[in-house]
């Protein structure tokens, strides 16, 4: 999908902004219209002198069309097309009943819709401190390669890096998290936290695609989206009490959804049995359930924040609640 936004210093409306489904239809009109405004303009020239005209190209004489095919969009990256002119002083007089020097501009400005609908990797893209660089070529597609540092995101004192890596057939690439040194002279790869990624070579917005995924895992490996307070921890803890689950992993599931939470968010969350629960069962204990749950390190509070759920099991083998502590 691309949008065709025009504007007409001239015309009091101000502008237009035009849909296109497919690249084509939208530069034949562009093409058109282009030309067509330059005859005008220069068959006219009792009206218009001084008549300019400029767009975006890779080559010098690269016509308007192949341009437009040429040019590589971006997410922030839109191709213009501008025509300038003057109005003779006779017409401007005739005009505007002035005798201020006029120049006017007819824009054309195209922008590729990309699907990015999530506010915080737009947020993070529009950051000054932003800086994506993209160091592969298509031409690596074909065989196998090893390329660490393939792309980068650079972000304040974090980032990521990503490892273009195909060996006998195997697609070993992967997302890896960046964190500047003690130092503060360079950055550090930690290559125990990554997502992997694999590029599809046939897809025509494999840079853009990278890009965007690229902005996700910096998101999640550095949770820059993790907005979670001790009081929420709290106030779920309360609300689980009395309720019944059939299996840790419904649990987990309302806990996730109950604290507004995707699982990348929460890497190390993990979930589980206590030992004790053997002994209960072989009847050496006489107390509830207990389940083991960790959200990680440095989540709500300094250190590991881990908790203890007690529970008792009713005639169906689910899970009543009956405490939460945080140990």
């Amino acid at each position: 999908m691309y949008y065709l936004h025009i504007y007409n210093s001239e015309k009091e409306e101000g502008s237009i902004v035009l849909p296109f489904e497919d690249m084509q239809p939208m530069i034949n009109f562009v093409v058109d219209q282009y030309q067509k405004t330059i005859k005008r303009l220069k068959t006219n020239n009792k009206k218009y002198q001084k008549i300019t005209s400029t767009w975006d190209k890779n080559k010098y004489d690269e016509t308007l069309e192949e341009s437009i095919k040429n040019f590589e969009f971006g997410i922030f990256c839109s191709m213009e097309i501008t025509i300038c002119y003057e109005l003779t002083p006779e017409y401007n007089e005739e005009k505007h009943s002035e005798k201020t020097k006029r120049t006017e501009v007819i824009h054309w400005e195209i922008i590729k819709n990309y699907p990015l609908k999530e506010k915080e990797i737009v947020n993070l893209m529009m950051n000054p401190d932003y800086e994506f660089e993209c160091n592969i070529s298509e031409e690596m597609f074909s065989g196998e390669v090893t390329l660490p540092g393939a792309a980068y995101i650079w972000f304040e004192d974090i980032g990521v890096e990503f490892e273009f890596c195909i060996e006998n057939g195997e697609n070993y690439s992967a997302i890896y998290r960046m964190d500047m040194n003690k130092a503060g002279d360079d950055f550090e790869t930690d290559h125990d936290e990554f997502c992997h990624y694999e590029i599809d070579p046939t897809d025509p917005e494999w840079k853009t695609n990278l890009e965007i995924a690229m902005c996700k895992t910096l998101i999640g490996l550095h949770r820059l989206d993790l907005h979670l307070k001790e009081k929420d921890i709290w106030r779920m803890s309360s609300k689980i009490v009395g309720m019944r689950f059939s299996s840790i992993e419904e649990m987990k599931e309302w806990i996730f959804k109950e604290l507004n939470l995707k699982e990348y968010q929460l890497p190390d969350f993990a979930i589980g049995e206590s030992s004790i629960n053997d002994e209960i069962r072989e009847g050496k204990a006489n107390v509830d359930y207990v389940l083991n749950m960790t959200l990680g390190k440095d989540i709500v509070t300094p250190g590991y924040n881990d908790y203890s759920i007690m529970y008792l099991l009713d005639n169906n083998d689910q899970m009543i609640v009956t405490s939460v502590l945080c140990d």
